[in-house]
């Protein structure tokens, strides 16, 4: 993969359902703002992303998996379950590299 994508969702200016026997589609560019005293909204999804598709990796001594990259607030109108039961998250890279 060139740049991340979206698996288990499709993008439409905020999350949407992924098309039918689609599994993963390719991610529009993402800018990200610092903001020193943020709060999550609650109308986004704090997506995963991951450098790989297996999301397997060896805990770290932060705590965190050395597969995680960052997680990305992403507008969604729905529910945080409903993304995080279709494993919604962003991927970096093919599991074949």
């Amino acid at each position: 993969a060139e740049a991340a994508d979206l698996s288990g969702f499709d993008w439409g200016g905020a999350l949407v359902d992924e098309s039918l026997g689609r599994t993963t589609t390719p991610c529009p560019v993402l800018h990200f703002l610092p903001d020193e005293n943020h709060a999550v909204e609650d109308d986004v999804y704090v997506c995963p992303c991951y450098k790989t598709a297996r999301r397997t990796g060896t805990l770290g001594t932060s705590g965190i998996s050395t597969n995680f990259v960052l997680s990305v607030e992403l507008p969604s109108d729905k529910e945080k379950d409903y993304w995080v039961l279709r494993g919604a998250a962003l991927i970096c890279s093919d599991d074949s590299e």
